[in-house]
């Protein structure tokens, strides 16, 4: 039985493409790097693996990047975001049955933590796991973190995303991963990085996950 249901944030939990596309064309012109017109590549990866390696900054020009996108975002950026419809139902539904929820996300823990009390979604999590001074800056961290913190092992439990990263960091660590298709993936991307299942929408994450908890039960 999954006892822990990890989640991703950002295409998972709301749609905050907006604000973090606006935010880092921003930091970008700072570096007089001029933005393609197609960023949406940037939603998933840690920032400061898309500025340097992406965009090829240096470890300094990275950094000053990422103060400049780190202060707009906390002014604007982080509000310019929704959460996606069913979101709220589906985990209402997998609090009723008794599971622990935690947010895991490569976005910075704090605003993590802001985002989902200002959208009313603290209530339903036991914990937020997310890069904290760049300590935890892969998402394989930030899943270990969170486990260790709800004191859960991996084979409890489940990670929900919609790119690959997450994909990645979830089989890294052991944990079944659920890619959804509403988010900033494709289908294409998380069959090849080998997402156990695919949902479409979220209340198909609930019907996965308790159609799971069933099959424990017979098995039993």
């Amino acid at each position: 039985m999954k006892t822990t249901i990890l989640f991703d944030l950002d295409g998972t939990l709301t749609d905050s493409a907006p604000g973090i596309l606006a935010t880092l064309k921003y930091a970008l012109k700072k570096q007089n790097i001029i933005p393609p017109d197609d960023l949406d590549f940037v939603l998933g990866p840690p920032l400061m693996d898309t500025f340097c390696n992406t965009f090829q900054m240096s470890q300094q020009s990275a950094e000053q990047a990422y103060n400049d996108y780190y202060k707009l975002y906390a002014e604007k950026g982080m509000y310019q975001n929704s959460v996606f419809e069913g979101v709220k139902e589906m985990l209402v539904e997998l609090k009723k049955q008794g599971k622990k929820l935690a947010v895991a996300t490569s976005k910075s823990q704090d605003f993590a933590q802001q985002i989902i009390e200002y959208f009313g979604l603290s209530e339903y999590f036991d914990f937020v796991s997310g890069n904290y001074l760049g300590q935890r800056d892969t998402k394989a961290k930030v899943v270990r973190y969170a486990l260790e913190q709800l004191q859960e092992m991996p084979e409890c439990a489940v990670l929900v995303g919609d790119r690959m990263y997450d994909i990645i960091g979830g089989k890294e660590v052991g944990v079944f991963t659920i890619g959804v298709l509403y988010g900033y993936g494709d289908k294409e991307e998380l069959e090849q990085y080998g997402a156990d299942v695919l949902a479409e929408t979220p209340q198909d994450v609930v019907n996965i996950i308790l159609n799971w908890d069933k099959k424990a039960e017979l098995s039993d």
